[in-house]
């Protein structure tokens, strides 16, 4: 993520460029553990599917049962992590807005969303 230039008409204040920077740090944390968390669910779907697949025949399931309370589990901390994540990201636009350029190179399209030019 890169800081847009400061500009006259909008200058920051010390405390808003700190908060800034411990949001950012804070996000991109969470944004690393929530790949993490992916990882570690995709690996435990996949883990679960094959103990089912080898327990088709069998009587006993503690094993398939053990793996699916795990993607159960894992499941729940990536979504916790991804919420997580998102608030942070959230955080940071109302300090960051006002440090948008508002020059040309930035226009507003028929949804009233900004998009680079």
């Amino acid at each position: 993520m890169k800081f847009p230039l400061f500009t006259e008409p909008t200058p920051l204040t010390a405390l808003e460029i700190k908060a800034m920077r411990a949001l950012h740090l804070a996000q991109q944390d969470l944004h690393h553990e929530y790949e993490s968390a992916l990882a570690m669910t995709s690996r435990t779907y996949r883990m679960e599917d094959n103990a089912q697949i080898y327990n088709q025949s069998r009587a006993l399931t503690h094993h398939p049962d053990a793996l699916h309370q795990l993607s159960h589990l894992t499941g729940h901390y990536e979504r916790g992590v991804g919420l997580l994540a998102w608030c942070y990201a959230a955080g940071m636009l109302p300090i960051s807005s006002p440090s948008w350029p508002r020059s040309s190179s930035w226009s507003w399209n028929r949804q009233g969303r900004s998009t680079p030019c």
